[in-house]
């Protein structure tokens, strides 16, 4: 296997690791929420904008998290 390759098979690994780690989390809240509101959630949308300067190393933070609520019978 190339070097190239080795380093984004590494790279998809960490990332299904990420994705696990926040479905966990996501989860949680969720639940808890569900639990005290009797409303099923849907979606969650969480949108992320760049907080990198030029020539610093690319970061991303949280800007905002929509839900989408499935109220209808």
């Amino acid at each position: 296997m190339s070097e190239y390759l080795k380093m984004l098979h590494e790279i998809e690994t960490k990332k299904q690791e990420l994705e696990q780690r926040i479905a966990f989390v996501v989860q949680a809240e969720i639940s808890k929420w569900r639990e005290e509101n009797n409303l099923p959630v849907q979606s969650v949308y969480i949108d992320l904008a760049s907080a990198h300067a030029m020539g610093e190393p690319k970061q991303y933070d949280v800007v905002g998290v929509s839900v989408d609520i499935d109220y209808k019978p």
